[in-house]
């Protein structure tokens, strides 16, 4: 049985016209159907992405479109979203992003399934933009991360380990919104 549980998707673009109309297609395709689709628009100048927005946010009443006054910065944009979300569940996009249709659904299945985790990601293929594949990251094996120690997960970032992308991955909102108000360490990346 599908969760109706509600799943914010906080999508953040910066002038991404071009590449836009894919990303929230693939987003608004999802087999799971209970979400809200918040959208930051960091003060875009390209003359496109405004108006995209818009169509997408006139069409789909589960779209909500922000568009911000001047550029407040990717980690701010970022940050905007998540506070923007009602949702039980929470997921970062961005327009440079594609989903298979079953992406949400499997991992909002897998959160349900065990309320000890967190965060919940797939194994995915890395394209560039224009379509060719790059790598594919499995979480099997050694890579896996379910039997990982906190500094485990930590060396495994701080060495750029695949598991970065974990921050592309559905979590409970309210446990991301603890994790992000504890203070940053200073590191290579937010």
């Amino acid at each position: 049985m599908m969760s109706d549980k509600l799943l914010s998707i906080g999508f953040i673009t910066y002038n991404g016209g071009s590449r836009i109309r894919l990303a929230l297609d693939a987003l608004l395709n999802q087999n799971y159907r209970n979400f809200e689709l918040i959208i930051s628009d960091n003060a875009s100048d390209d003359n496109v992405t405004e108006a995209i927005c818009r169509e997408f946010a006139a069409k789909d009443r589960r779209v909500r479109y922000f568009r911000q006054q001047e550029n407040i910065g990717r980690i701010n944009n970022f940050l905007f979203v998540l506070k923007e979300a009602r949702g039980e569940y929470f997921m970062w996009a961005a327009d440079d992003d594609w989903w298979d249709k079953n992406f949400a659904s499997s991992l909002v299945t897998g959160l349900d399934g065990d309320k000890k985790y967190g965060v919940a990601l797939s194994s995915f293929k890395r394209v560039y933009s224009d379509g060719e594949p790059l790598d594919e990251v499995l979480f099997n094996g050694r890579d896996a991360t379910v039997h990982k120690s906190h500094y485990q997960l930590y060396r495994s970032i701080a060495l750029y380990s695949p598991i970065h992308i974990f921050f592309c991955g559905i979590w409970r909102t309210n446990f991301l919104r603890a994790l992000i108000s504890r203070p940053v360490p200073s590191c290579r990346s937010w």
